[in-house]
């Protein structure tokens, strides 16, 4: 029924005349303003401007909760609301262009019209902090979903001890897409056989078995070959030697197994993505052995570093989250994949952030969100491909862009707009409708000067 509310604009009345919105305050009608759509087309036209009833909406004192975002939600942007589930959706937007309200009612809406398929725990919404999240968890209860998933991106890790702080070009190593390459041949380089071992005896029962290292490697290249996680093909290879080793000696399963579980250890170890971590950072052997053709010894030199005497005493950084969720997902697997995923600032990710996300989709559905003309950091791009490359999709990828920013002053953003043609140069300004109070005032400070200048200014505002 609200459909022709949204969608009918100055181009496409949808076969109306007017439409009315009403201001309430509870069930009391306060205000109501018209929109006579040959009369609005006539002011686009002339005005490129949306119609007065947004702007008055746009220009009341707001907090810093998006209430009902809905009355600010155009014709362009309900059009990406309603985008089909089965595609990855980029959504470009400036400042203040309401990319985030589009997400959000995104959600609400796939999970109305698709709710045979997606259930709201079915739903990911990733933010880029818990900051963020908190805002967004005010906005889906609002719209009638309380049970979708949301997260900072920095929450995909098992439990460790952070705080570790880390020069930018560590940062920025740990970050690239090849560190994957490096822990899964590091990871897989601790199974086998200790050099110049030919057999194993274990001691069952009082009697001793033997295995010979050929058996032992077939088992392993066995299991190595069957799909699976690292625990899981650990697991395998484990009844592969207990079998073996019952139909030797005749005894009971429960038996054997305990006492080849010593040498199970020394020829498939079991880890943590922690303890593995932390092994592999404080050996530059390892390291090396690992690197292959990818990694300098420059790049060794910077991931090497010594080891907490515990494990439970060892600092994560933040490059680091994304390693040790990585690793989690080769031992043990990803418990929760997601039919739909909401990524919002992901201009700013890393491969390896990016590459935690990917790994919880089932599908490939997506709605990416961001600016890369606000692209910071040490990930800074210059074009979305950048970013596409490490979220694979077999769904079709669309590109939209929304056109007018709503909610940042003109007169601000005219000053944001003249780093535009240097931070992305092929990014389009958005269209600016809303006009703040005043003029910007710039003050000029040194550093001895600028905090209680920025003080000042923050009162006297």
């Amino acid at each position: 029924a609200a459909e022709r509310y949204y969608t009918a604009s100055h181009e496409d009345a949808a076969g109306l005349v007017m439409k009315r919105s009403f201001d309430c305050t509870g069930n009391r009608i306060d205000a109501y303003s018209d929109v006579v759509f040959k009369q609005l087309a006539a002011a686009v036209a002339e005005l490129e401007a949306p119609d007065d009833a947004l702007l008055e909406d746009l220009n009341r004192d707001r907090t810093g909760q998006m209430q009902d975002i809905v009355a600010t939600i155009q014709a362009a942007q309900f059009d990406l609301i309603r985008a089909p589930i089965d595609e990855l959706l980029v959504i470009q937007g400036g400042p203040g262009t309401g990319k985030t309200a589009v997400a959000l009612h995104r959600v609400s809406w796939l999970l109305f019209n698709y709710r045979g398929a997606l259930t709201p725990g079915d739903v990911l919404v990733v933010g880029p902090t818990p900051t963020f999240t908190r805002y967004t968890r005010m906005v889906l209860p609002s719209l009638g979903d309380l049970s979708v998933t949301q997260r900072a991106i920095g929450q995909f890790h098992p439990p460790v001890k952070k705080g570790r702080a880390e020069d930018d070009e560590v940062v920025r190593l740990k970050g690239e897409t090849r560190m994957a390459g490096l822990l899964r041949r590091a990871l897989y380089q601790r199974v086998g056989i200790p050099a110049g071992q030919q057999e194993f005896e274990a001691q069952i029962d009082g009697r001793p078995v033997v295995l010979s290292a050929e058996e032992i490697e077939q088992f392993v290249g066995r299991s190595r070959q069957t799909p699976g996680t690292f625990a899981q093909q650990r697991q395998i290879f484990r009844s592969l030697v207990v079998n073996l080793a019952m139909d030797r000696t005749r005894e009971r399963r429960l038996g054997v197994r305990t006492t080849l579980d010593q040498l199970i250890e020394r020829i498939w170890p079991s880890f943590t993505a922690a303890s593995f971590l932390r092994d592999l950072f404080g050996s530059r052997d390892r390291l090396i052995a690992s690197a292959g053709d990818t990694f300098t010894a420059r790049d060794i030199a910077l991931l090497h570093r010594r080891a907490a005497d515990r494990i439970t005493d060892e600092l994560w950084g933040e490059a680091d989250l994304p390693l040790l969720d990585y690793l989690e997902a080769q031992i043990n697997g990803i418990d929760e994949r997601y039919g739909h995923i909401v990524v919002d600032e992901a201009q700013d990710l890393s491969p390896m952030q990016l590459r935690s996300i990917a790994m919880r989709s089932a599908s490939g559905s997506m709605t990416v969100v961001g600016d890369i003309a606000q692209s910071t950091g040490l990930w800074a791009r210059d074009d979305w491909d950048d970013v596409l490359d490490h979220l694979p999709s077999q769904l079709p990828h669309r590109f939209a862009e929304l056109r007018y920013g709503y909610r940042v002053p003109r007169q601000v953003f005219e000053v944001a707009a003249q780093l535009l043609p240097y931070a992305a140069p092929d990014v389009v300004a958005p269209l600016v409708v809303r006009d703040g109070p005043a003029d910007p005032v710039f003050s000029r400070a040194d550093e001895q000067s600028r905090a209680p200048i920025a003080v000042e200014a923050a009162m006297a505002h």
